[in-house]
């Protein structure tokens, strides 16, 4: 819906109504209703209505996801790597980004990254232990002045997403992770440590002015 209808664009902190026309296993309203609650939304559907006052974006903070020889390792191997000019994610958001899939010294990551990460989500957002979670995409992204120096307001492709910070605030200047439900608050995380969030909450990476981010 958010990708296809409204290019990632729309304003998710208004109400947001769907109809469910044909109903059989009520699987459709149901998936729907719970990336809604995870984003604390309200959500007027055929079948239930989720009501209420809306609340503060639910983020969670992890502080030591990866250690700083970790970190270090991590920024030494993509920046031997060879960047590609900016390009587009989900078909309208200009990044500046590297696959982890694509670098085999960083094959531990993607290893690191599931054993530590998802137990932190499950226990964050209090998914069921029935409910399988995997890691749909991770990558490096650089952001730096006169190359891509922030990401406007959007959202992510998936369910639950993270920011994991792989240098120190002190080595750029001003950028960070902002929430369109947290008006005022820059999240400059220390090193190692991850913010979590919702995928559909909308949020921005604040332009960098000075140093590499």
């Amino acid at each position: 819906v958010d990708h296809y209808l409204f290019g990632g664009a729309r304003d998710w902190g208004r109400p947001f109504r769907a109809l469910f026309a044909g109903g059989g296993t009520g699987d459709g309203c149901i998936m729907l209703a719970s990336c809604f609650a995870l984003t604390a939304l309200t959500l007027v559907a055929l079948w239930a209505v989720f009501d209420g006052p809306a609340r503060p974006a639910t983020v969670a903070l992890q502080p030591g996801v990866f250690s700083p020889a970790e970190c270090a390792k991590i920024v030494e191997v993509v920046s031997q790597a060879a960047w590609d000019r900016i390009k587009e994610a989900q078909g309208y958001l200009p990044t500046n980004d590297i696959s982890i899939s694509e670098l085999p010294a960083l094959a531990n990551v993607s290893v690191a990254v599931r054993e530590r990460m998802l137990p932190r989500l499950r226990e964050a957002y209090d998914i069921d232990a029935r409910s399988r979670l995997h890691v749909a995409d991770l990558y490096v992204v650089r952001y730096r002045p006169g190359e891509l120096a922030g990401l406007r307001l959007h959202t992510d492709a998936y369910t639950l997403s993270f920011s994991i910070a792989l240098n120190a605030p002190a080595e750029f200047g001003k950028g960070g992770l902002a929430f369109a439900l947290l008006p005022g608050k820059t999240f400059r995380e220390e090193l190692g440590t991850a913010v979590m969030f919702p995928a559909k909450q909308l949020h921005a990476g604040t332009a960098v002015t000075r140093g590499t981010r």
